[in-house]
C-alpha cells in the first residue's frame, strides 16, 4: 500500500468528518419550558433542556406574564445557543425581553383577549414554530397561525396563517423585518400546521389542512419567503375544528411518511414526496377510540415505528408492517397524581437531540416522560415515567418545535449524548446536581455543585421509601458503587445538616 494511497484515503476521511462538522445543526440543542414566576415553592418559572455534550436541566428565570407550552416555540443558533422565544404574542429574546418590532403577532380579537393581559400567551395548540437552516445568515422565520372564533360557522378557524422574519442586525441584536406576512389563501384548520426541511437543505415545506376541506396547502419557503404554493385533496373531509384529532401533525424524519387525523375515522398515514410535496398512498390506522382524542405523537428515529398517546396509554404502532395482524399495542400508562393531588398523564412528544423521545405530562406538573430507546419494539423501547423532574412546572407541554437535520450528512440526532437526571433546588439556584449514566448498571457518578460549607449526606433510598445507606458526600465530582443493589428506581437526597439541598433519581438495571 503506497504513502500517497494512505494519504489520500486519511484525507477524504478527515474532510468528510469536518464537512459534518461543518454543516452540524443545534438549532433544537436547548429547550425552555415553564411559565410565569412565584414565591420559593409553588415552582413556577422558566427551566431548560439542554442537549450540549450531555442533558443538563437548569432553572433559568421566572417571570410573570410568560408562558412558553404548546402556545410556544423556540430556536437555537447553529451553535446550540437557545437565541430566540415566542408565546405567540410577540417575538423575544432568551431572556424574554421583547425584540425590536416584535410585539403585535396575530393582530385581531384573540390577541387583545389574550395578548394584553397578566398571562400572556395566544390559545393555538402547537400554532407556531421556528424553521431556519445553516445557510440563511442568521436569519430565522416564525410560522405561525391566527386563531379567530367565527360567528358566522359556530366554530373557531384559522383566518391567516403568517410568516415572521427575524434578522440578527450589525448591532448584534435580533429583530423583526417582516412581520404577519400572510401565507394562506384560505381558512386553515387550526392545530394543523407543520413542516418539513426541504431536499435542498436550505428551504422549507409549510403544510396545513384548508378548513371544512380534505385540501392540503404546501408552501415552499425560503429565507427571502414564499417560493411557490402548491395544494391537494386527498382522504376524509375535516368540517370543523373539533374533528380535529391529535394535537400534533408530523413528518417522519426522512420525510417519507406524514401523519395527520380525523376524529372518527382515525391517524391518517400517507407516503410523502418530498421533492414536489405530493401525499399519496393513505392508509388508516385505527386508534383504540377513533372518536376519542390523540395528544401526541413522534416518529422512532429510523422512522419506522409510530408513538402516540391516547388517554392515559402511550401506544406504538410499526409502520412497515403489513400483515392483518398489525395494530398498536401499549407501550406504557401514566395515570398519577402529585403529592398536591393534580393530575398528570400523557402529552405531546418530541425527539430529542439524543434520540430519545420526550413526553409531555399534559398537565401543569414538573414531570416528563422519556422513551428512552425508540427504535426498539414493544417495552423493549424503554418508556420511563417521571423521568425528569424539572425545577418548574411545565405549561402542558414543552414548547414546539420542528425536526433538523433531516438532509445532506446531517446525523439527526446523536445517541451519545448522556441522558443524566438532574435536579435544581430553586430554593437556591447554586445548588446543582446532576447523575448519570441513568439508567445505571454498576457505578453512578455524581456531580453537585452548592455554595455550602459545611459536611454533606447523601441518603439512598429504595423506591419503597427504605433508606438502604447514608454516605459522605464532597463537593464535584463523586462516584456510587450500586452493582449489588436490586434492579428498580432509587432516589437520592443530600443533607446539609438536616436541611435537604437537592434530590435525584435513577433506574438501576
Amino acid at each position: 500500500m503506497s504513502y500517497k494511497f494512505v494519504y489520500n484515503t486519511i484525507f477524504c476521511f478527515v474532510t468528510f468528518l469536518l464537512s459534518i462538522t461543518i454543516n452540524a445543526q443545534k438549532f433544537d440543542y436547548n429547550w425552555p419550558i415553564g411559565y410565569s414566576d412565584a414565591p420559593v415553592g409553588l415552582e413556577l418559572g422558566i427551566s431548560q433542556l439542554s442537549f450540549n455534550n450531555k442533558l443538563e436541566i437548569t432553572y433559568l428565570y421566572g417571570k410573570k406574564e410568560l408562558e412558553l407550552g404548546y402556545s410556544g416555540s423556540f430556536i437555537n443558533n447553529k451553535e446550540g445557543n437557545l437565541i430566540l422565544i415566542t408565546d405567540g404574542c410577540s417575538v423575544m429574546d432568551k431572556a424574554a425581553n421583547i425584540i425590536k418590532n416584535g410585539e403585535n403577532l396575530n393582530p385581531g380579537r384573540t390577541y387583545d383577549n389574550y395578548c394584553k393581559g397578566i398571562n400572556k400567551y395566544y390559545p393555538v395548540i402547537n400554532g407556531n414554530f421556528f424553521i431556519t437552516s445553516n445557510s440563511w445568515n442568521n436569519a430565522n422565520i416564525l410560522i405561525h397561525q391566527s386563531g379567530d372564533p367565527n360567528n358566522e360557522l359556530l366554530d373557531v378557524t384559522s383566518e391567516k396563517v403568517y410568516y415572521t422574519k427575524i434578522i440578527l442586525n450589525t448591532q448584534g441584536n435580533y429583530e423583526v423585518v417582516l412581520k404577519n406576512e400572510i401565507i394562506n389563501t384560505n381558512f386553515a384548520m387550526i392545530v394543523s400546521i407543520t413542516a418539513l426541511e426541504h431536499p435542498d437543505g436550505d428551504k422549507w415545506w409549510i403544510c396545513y389542512r384548508e378548513y371544512n376541506s380534505n385540501k392540503f396547502h404546501f408552501v415552499l419557503m425560503g429565507e427571502d419567503g414564499i417560493i411557490k404554493r402548491d395544494s391537494q385533496n386527498i382522504g376524509p373531509i375535516m368540517h370543523k375544528s373539533s374533528d380535529g384529532f391529535s394535537y400534533q401533525t408530523k413528518f417522519s424524519p426522512d420525510g417519507k411518511t406524514y401523519i395527520s387525523g380525523v376524529r372518527g375515522v382515525g391517524l391518517l398515514q400517507f407516503d410523502f414526496d418530498r421533492n414536489n410535496a405530493k401525499l399519496s398512498n393513505m392508509k388508516v390506522i385505527h386508534t383504540p377510540n377513533d372518536s376519542g382524542f390523540v395528544r401526541g405523537i413522534c416518529f422512532s428515529p429510523d422512522n419506522r415505528l409510530l408513538y402516540f398517546s391516547q388517554d392515559t396509554n402511550l401506544f406504538q404502532y410499526d409502520l412497515q408492517d403489513s400483515s392483518l395482524l398489525n395494530t398498536p399495542i401499549i407501550v406504557g400508562h401514566v395515570d398519577k397524581r402529585t403529592k398536591t393531588d393534580w393530575p398528570y398523564s400523557l402529552g405531546c412528544m418530541h425527539l430529542g437531540p439524543d434520540c430519545r423521545i420526550y413526553v409531555s405530562p399534559g398537565s401543569t406538573v414538573e414531570n416528563m416522560h422519556v422513551i428512552h430507546h425508540p427504535n426498539s419494539k414493544g417495552l423493549a423501547c424503554g418508556f420511563e415515567v417521571d423521568a425528569i423532574v424539572m425545577p418548574t412546572r411545565l405549561a402542558w407541554s414543552v414548547p414546539n418545535l420542528m425536526t433538523f437535520r433531516t438532509t445532506g450528512n446531517q446525523k439527526l440526532c446523536d445517541s451519545t449524548i448522556q441522558f443524566i437526571t438532574s435536579t435544581v433546588n430553586i430554593h437556591d439556584s447554586n445548588n446543582k446536581l446532576f447523575i448519570y449514566p441513568n439508567p445505571v448498571s454498576d457505578k453512578l457518578f455524581i456531580q453537585f455543585r452548592s455554595e455550602a460549607r459545611s459536611i454533606l449526606t447523601l441518603s439512598l433510598i429504595d423506591g419503597k421509601g427504605n433508606k438502604i445507606r447514608n454516605e459522605k458526600l464532597k463537593l464535584g465530582d463523586n462516584t456510587l458503587d450500586v452493582h449489588d443493589l436490586m434492579g428498580g428506581m432509587y432516589y437520592l437526597l443530600i443533607y446539609e445538616r438536616s436541611k435537604i439541598l437537592a434530590q435525584g433519581k435513577f433506574l438501576k438495571y
